[in-house]
């Protein structure tokens, strides 16, 4: 007779060999944790140009798109890590290195110190209009800032094209209308400067020196229009100059030789004093109308500086970078107030709107985000394009008439509108106060390089990579 009873011999007295989702949890920590080890003891220079020759040493792109100081150490540290590579340590000097007992500055010119105190005085009463202005605002009541959006998406629901027209053999770069809105300038990428009827594209008769490469910024003087300046308005170029003009003549009245690189923008202070310019060699200056002398060029951008804009005003500036960062400088004081971080890719548009504590910026992300001054920090994030945005202008303050209420007047809307253009071909306009998309205006051609939004909001002016400039109004 088989016995086929079961013995404790035969009893399995191990644990399956296949492991369990815990344990593999506990594997990848513990394999991370000796990773983290491994890159703490690999040598990575700091230095962001040193780990730039380092990633191009070993024929890695030294740069990717959205990436900052910090990604691109880390991505350098990870190669040497996965291929078991290291970098040579720097040497030790043989003698110890004498350190100043202070910290040092660079010494600016003797014009910088002048430059400071005239914005900080000049700057003081605008300020004070301005809170002045958005203290009586924040006074009304609800129901006119519902009235006020419906004002708004009224005035531009019947906006549509009104006029276009061919001006340049090549595409039409930049737009800029003056304050007075009686003159729109606009230039083109063969370097030559026109000027026409804002209000029907009409040629007028100013013959204007032309740039010997594409103008790429334009910039009217806020004192257009009266006697107290020779001084009409400024433009730059990819040849590295800026030219100070009155449309009177057709010489310049200045050139002024920024840098080797190519001046992307120029924006007049408010006060018509001074005249900022933003250069692709990574720095922005400050010229000093009266002398034509440049008082500061300040660095801080890794990239090439696209755009800026003047505070309202005038105590601040705002500079957007191809590195994709943005900064708000204090022009009172050498000190940067505000870092804006936040955009993927590069930052080709900014501006403050007259509140004085809102900022746009336009990206080639397709995003449009708005920062507040006040708290520092990142507003809101519109998804406003399907390309490149590459032109954005707040509406100068709009006269509203206010319906007639105890204790409340007729005041100055603090421009409530803000107009963005694409390279998806369309100008959105938005409400600056809610951010609500008011209307969309699509153009026949691709892409939209610049635009400008009338004091009034009555109608905007585009220039088109078509050759094309475009009037777009109510009527």
């Amino acid at each position: 007779m088989t016995d086929d009873s079961i013995t404790y011999n035969d009893l399995e007295t191990k644990a399956p060999l296949v492991p369990t989702s815990e344990s593999q949890q506990l594997e990848a920590f513990n394999a991370e944790l000796e990773r983290k080890k491994a890159l703490r003891l690999l040598y990575v220079p700091t230095n962001d140009v040193d780990v730039r020759n380092a990633l191009q040493s070993l024929n890695l792109p030294p740069v990717l798109d959205g990436e900052d100081r910090s990604d691109r150490r880390d991505r350098l540290a990870n190669f040497l890590l996965d291929n078991k590579m290291s970098l040579p340590e720097p040497s030790l000097p043989s003698e110890p290195l004498h350190l100043p007992q202070k910290q040092t500055r660079s010494e600016g010119v003797p014009l910088l110190a002048d430059t400071r105190r005239a914005i900080a005085q000049s700057s003081l009463s605008r300020a004070a209009t301005i809170h002045k202005i958005q203290s009586i605002f924040s006074q009304f009541p609800a129901k006119y800032h519902e009235s006020m959006q419906m004002h708004l998406s009224k005035s531009f629901e019947n906006m549509s094209l009104y006029s276009s027209e061919i001006l340049f053999d090549r595409p039409a770069a930049a737009v800029c209308i003056s304050p007075n809105a009686k003159l729109a300038a606009i230039g083109s990428w063969s370097g030559q400067l026109r000027f026409l009827n804002p209000h029907t594209l009409a040629t007028q008769d100013f013959t204007q020196a032309s740039h010997s490469d594409r103008i790429c910024g334009i910039s009217w003087n806020p004192t257009f229009g009266s006697a107290s300046s020779p001084l009409s308005m400024a433009t730059s170029s990819a040849d590295g100059t800026i030219f100070l003009r009155n449309i009177s003549q057709n010489d310049p009245l200045a050139v002024l030789e920024d840098s080797k690189a190519r001046v992307n923008s120029v924006k007049f202070d408010p006060a018509g004093q001074f005249l900022a310019s933003a250069s692709y060699d990574s720095t922005w200056s400050l010229w000093d109308i009266n002398s034509t002398s440049k008082v500061l060029k300040q660095d801080g951008h890794s990239k090439g500086v696209h755009d800026l804009a003047f505070h309202p005003a005038g105590s601040l500036i705002a500079t957007a970078g191809l590195d994709a960062h943005a900064y708000v400088w204090d022009l009172r004081c050498d000190k940067i107030v505000m870092i804006l971080n936040g955009h993927n890719r590069e930052i080709y548009a900014i501006d403050f709107a007259s509140n004085g504590f809102h900022i746009a910026t336009g990206s080639a992300d397709n995003s449009l985000k708005i920062w507040d001054l006040r708290q520092t920090k990142q507003l809101t994030t519109l998804p406003a394009h399907n390309s490149i945005i590459s032109s954005i202008n707040y509406c100068p303050p709009i006269q509203m008439d206010i319906p007639a209420e105890p204790n409340y007047e007729a005041h100055i809307d603090p421009g409530s509108v803000l107009a963005s253009a694409s390279y998806d071909g369309t100008i959105k306009l938005w409400s600056a106060t809610s951010f609500r998309l008011l209307k969309t205006l699509k153009s026949s051609s691709p892409k939209i390089f610049s635009v400008d939004i009338s004091p009034n909001a009555e109608y905007i002016i585009s220039s088109h990579n078509d050759r094309s400039v475009c009037l777009w109004n109510s009527i």
